[in-house]
């Protein structure tokens, strides 16, 4: 599968972000591999350039909203079940280049394991394992030092929709290692949501409460600020 992009920023009275132009590139271009069956259903193996994705997107997204989408180098093994999807992955991140060939950042590894169980239909629970790592010595931001790290997220996720009747709610615990510091955070969204399939236009409105843990002396003692 292959997928190209060309993204272009004009007529703007600032300089465009890193994320605005890439004047013609792969976004998408790997081989799929049917592995094997498991309980009747087949295992799958991508390797090579690739979008995630994952749950509500709060964690791992292609970044929509953008001029450019994030992407990954690296193999995915995954199943879709019945009742369980599960996939694994072991990445590194893909960094835009503008002007030339977008190569991958051999210092920003990016991998985990994602596990989406159906109870009944409408119904996902998510359970999920994330490592990230940026060995890159990156320049302060505020006068706050971020790399290299060290990040493990483990978290999980209960979305629905029982009769127009959405929600969605997750939390998830990261630890490791920030510039030489012990990493501690937290983050959590509470979310409530109407669908009014019988309105005008169908629509759907959400209230939602989001928190991350964050850190009152970020270069002292240990880190706080959630990733």
């Amino acid at each position: 599968f292959g997928e190209f992009i060309w993204a272009d920023s004009f007529g703007e009275d600032l300089a465009p972000l890193p994320i605005d132009v890439n004047l013609g590139d792969a976004l998408n271009l790997f081989v799929e591999f049917n592995l094997f069956d498991y309980c009747g259903k087949p295992v799958y193996a991508r390797v090579g350039r690739q979008e995630l994705l994952f749950g509500s997107q709060r964690l791992v997204s292609t970044l929509d909203w953008a001029n450019t989408r994030r992407t990954f180098d690296g193999v995915r093994i995954f199943r879709t079940g019945e009742q369980w999807d599960v996939d694994v992955f072991y990445t590194a991140f893909v960094p835009v280049n503008p002007n030339g060939l977008d190569q991958l950042d051999h210092h920003r590894d990016f991998a985990g394991a994602w596990a989406t169980y159906r109870p009944q239909k409408g119904h996902f629970v998510d359970f999920f394992y994330l490592y990230f790592e940026n060995e890159n010595n990156t320049a302060p931001q505020q006068g706050i030092v971020r790399t290299p790290t060290d990040v493990h997220t483990v978290g999980t996720r209960y979305a629905g929709d029982n009769c127009g009747l959405l929600w969605d709610v997750w939390g998830a615990m990261q630890f490791g290692d920030q510039n030489g510091q012990d990493l501690f955070a937290g983050a959590c969204t509470a979310s409530l949501g109407r669908h009014l399939k019988c309105g005008p236009w169908s629509p759907t409105a959400w209230i939602c409460y989001d928190y991350a843990s964050g850190d009152s002396n970020p270069n002292a003692g240990d880190a706080r600020t959630f990733n």
